[in-house]
């Protein structure tokens, strides 16, 4: 049965429901500007974020809000849905993988560097990592395998309770990080190994409870939502308590219940139905968050070595932002030249 507050079409990054869930779409700019700054937010500005881990929470929110979205799907077995999705988050890893490849070897071939290697690209097609191209592509990666299994969980258990079945499912994923299961078979494998199986359990963690969240969470009261938030603040407590287990940076309980709150906050907002232009922005921007993930890293190395020659520090906490803000535009004036009748949207959305 279609779950009608959870029912999408091909891609939970543009959908109608996305479009008019302006939290949602509030709440995916969010995490994207905390995945930039993750990588790019040192020095004055951001000690607060820092401090609280909390630009790891952006890999985490992306999560969580595709396996949410996409939801009814998965219960609803749609097998011609799966293949879409997986080439869907496919694509983009290969193609970005070769425009990485020829824009960092023309510079570097200009500045009279070494240039990157074909394996190292074959490295990035394949595994979404490689250390001399854009690493951050790992999650396509590890969100197509996570996909493939979790679609075929739901679909091989039809006679048994999916939520219960789910919620053992992410426990046995938990305890795997705290028992070191997951760094055991790791954390001495490659960086392309590393960087996707690695954190694969990592991700599912996030991914259950989205598929979870988006089985009817929104068909509850306000009542049970309330209880809900609070119970996972009273986790998040209890969290730091608890030692961090090793792992490939997505790890343990306290991230879990940091990033859940807020998706499970956002979530729980009832949507505006009110359309004022700086919605129609925040729905406009939320479209390119994803392009912005895969473009910002080439970015802001670019940025670094200009600043870098001008003399100037990118250790502060602008510098995010600005990294941020030019992806963004970049993203949206790639997406306006590109041609409509090659389908190339998947590139920037």
């Amino acid at each position: 049965m279609i779950n009608k507050f959870a029912r999408l079409e091909e891609d939970e990054m543009n959908t109608d429901y996305q479009n008019k869930n302006k939290m949602i779409s509030l709440l995916k700019i969010a995490s994207c500007y905390l995945v930039v700054a993750n990588h790019f937010g040192t020095g004055a500005g951001l000690e607060i974020l820092n401090k609280v881990n909390a630009c790891a929470m952006g890999v985490p929110i992306f999560a969580f809000l595709s396996f949410y979205l996409t939801s009814s799907h998965f219960y609803d077995h749609d097998v011609k849905w799966l293949g879409k999705r997986l080439k869907r988050l496919y694509l983009p890893v290969a193609c970005w993988s070769v425009i990485y490849f020829v824009i960092y070897n023309l510079f570097r071939y200009l500045l009279k560097m070494e240039l990157i290697s074909f394996k190292e690209l074959g490295y990035s097609v394949i595994t979404g990592v490689s250390e001399k191209l854009n690493t951050p592509m790992w999650f396509n990666i590890t969100m197509i395998l996570l996909t493939a299994f979790l679609f075929s969980v739901i679909v091989g258990t039809q006679n048994v309770n999916k939520r219960y079945f789910l919620f053992v499912l992410l426990i046995i994923f938990i305890v795997c990080q705290y028992n070191g299961f997951n760094t055991y078979f790791f954390s001495s494998a490659p960086l392309e190994i590393r960087g996707t199986l690695g954190r694969f359990n990592e991700m599912a963690v996030f991914g259950i409870l989205g598929l979870m969240y988006g089985r009817n969470y929104r068909e509850f009261s306000n009542g049970i939502k309330a209880a809900n938030i609070a119970l996972w603040i009273a986790i998040l407590g209890v969290s730091f308590f608890i030692p961090m287990p090793e792992g490939f940076g997505y790890q343990g309980i306290r991230l879990m219940a940091q990033s859940v709150v807020i998706c499970v906050l956002f979530i729980s907002i009832p949507n505006i139905e009110k359309q004022s232009l700086i919605w129609k922005i925040i729905i406009f921007v939320s479209e390119y968050t994803m392009g912005v993930y895969f473009i910002h890293i080439g970015i802001g190395w670019a940025l670094t070595k200009v600043l870098e020659k001008l003399g100037i520090s990118t250790e502060n906490g602008l510098f995010a932002m600005v990294v941020f803000l030019i992806s963004l535009l970049m993203v949206i004036l790639i997406d306006r030249c590109l041609p409509k009748k090659l389908n190339l949207s998947f590139l920037v959305k």
